[in-house]
């Protein structure tokens, strides 16, 4: 008895027809880089995506930061940027990111955003920019950035009809670091003076200076005389505390001037009554991540990838990136790198490996941290991001 065992050969499913309400339901579940890839399937899916994303509804999943690097010395292309990830330890190439500021260069990040420096007659902003939201939550938002050599400070309300720069504090001061916290902006110069500002009325001020942590600044000094070393300091928010982070920074090694390499760190803590600082010996399963960006904390529990007890920095001191883009020592290579609060030890920040030696000097591409934002606007369906580990041509 002849059988036909011939077997009907099945098309391959069409992932475009899935229902929209499907589709809806899935952008709700990943986090920002997944939904810009998400985006860029297909038209159905990226209409799913971009209807998620501006609805009142959307709710920005906490992530690992991604390490923005330039691109590579082949591509040699000011608007390319990589994004390494250290959950999936390899990275993802975006194009055309600067196109509309072909002027511009990136300072830093704040909220999943991008801060863009404009040089003007105005403001020439060479270091911190951060929002007081999340610009795509909330247009009623406030910028403030350091601004000159002298690390002035400036703000700006962006959500009234004007955009007017308005300078804060003393001439005098030379600001290192900024972010909000509670509702208020916190501010540290390069002195360890910390200051509460208040924003909500129309001309800000200062409403509290904080007592500096320098009880045991004999004893910092005794093992990081300011001889040898530079300072460097960031206030960073983690499981609702206001923390603050001394980074110390070696500026000679047998005679050589720039070495600029972090050797060490302290932290402080604020207390409940907002008058003393204590040290913090221990950061439990916390990651700091600190740089140009607008510095993070993230639970290692929930994200394995990151160390526990440890600190993720790049380099921010653009004078000192700039010395080494102009000067002819080249041997120093660019200060990043993972430093364990316990060991006392800073190894090789993952992604390191793809960070090409020959841009790592440009003061303007410099790589830092950033939770990305997906913005509808910023992938099509038909041009997605590559996703092909670097060092392989994308």
């Amino acid at each position: 008895m002849d059988l036909d065992c011939t077997r009907k050969t099945r098309s391959p499913p069409d992932w475009s027809k899935l229902p929209q309400e499907l589709l809806g339901f899935l952008t709700t579940k990943l986090v920002s880089a997944d939904t810009i890839r998400f985006e860029a399937v297909c038209p159905s899916w990226n209409r799913a995506a971009t209807s998620y994303i501006s609805s009142p509804s959307y709710n920005v999943m906490d992530q690992t930061p991604l390490l923005m690097i330039p691109s590579s010395d082949k591509q040699n292309d000011p608007h390319t940027r990589r994004f390494f990830s250290l959950a999936e330890n390899k990275t993802f190439t975006l194009r055309d990111v600067f196109r509309d500021f072909p002027v511009a260069w990136c300072v830093g990040s704040s909220h999943g955003w991008l801060d863009e420096g404009l040089d003007n007659e105005d403001i020439y902003i060479t270091g911190k920019a951060v929002t007081s939201c999340n610009p795509s939550c909330n247009k009623d938002f406030a910028v403030v950035i350091t601004h000159s050599l002298g690390g002035r400070l400036a703000f700006c309300k962006v959500g009234d009809n004007r955009c007017t720069w308005t300078d804060l504090g003393e001439e005098y001061d030379h600001y290192s670091d900024i972010m909000f916290h509670n509702g208020q902006l916190y501010t540290v110069t390069s002195l360890g003076s910390v200051g509460v500002w208040d924003l909500t009325k129309s001309l800000p001020s200062k409403v509290l200076d904080l007592h500096p942590c320098c009880a045991d600044g004999r004893e910092i000094n005794k093992h990081f005389p300011y001889h040898k070393f530079d300072v460097q300091q960031y206030l960073v928010e983690s499981s609702g505390d206001l923390l603050f982070v001394w980074r110390f920074i070696v500026k000679t090694i047998e005679g050589r001037t720039f070495p600029h390499k972090t050797e060490h760190f302290h932290i402080f803590r604020l207390s409940s009554d907002r008058k003393d600082w204590e040290k913090v010996e221990y950061l439990h399963d916390r990651a700091l991540f600190l740089g140009g960006n607008h510095s993070m904390s993230v639970s290692t529990l929930v994200f394995p990838e990151c160390q526990e007890n440890s600190l993720y920095f790049t380099d921010d001191n653009s004078y000192e990136i700039a010395l080494k883009h102009h000067g002819d020592d080249k041997a120093c290579a660019h200060d990043h790198g993972v430093y364990n609060l316990e060991g006392k030890v800073v190894q090789p920040v993952p992604g390191n490996q793809y960070i090409d030696k020959g841009t790592i000097y440009d003061p303007f591409r410099i790589p830092f941290w950033v939770c990305p934002y997906p913005w509808s606007s910023t992938v099509s369906y038909g041009t997605a991001p590559s996703s092909s580990p670097s060092g392989q041509q994308p």
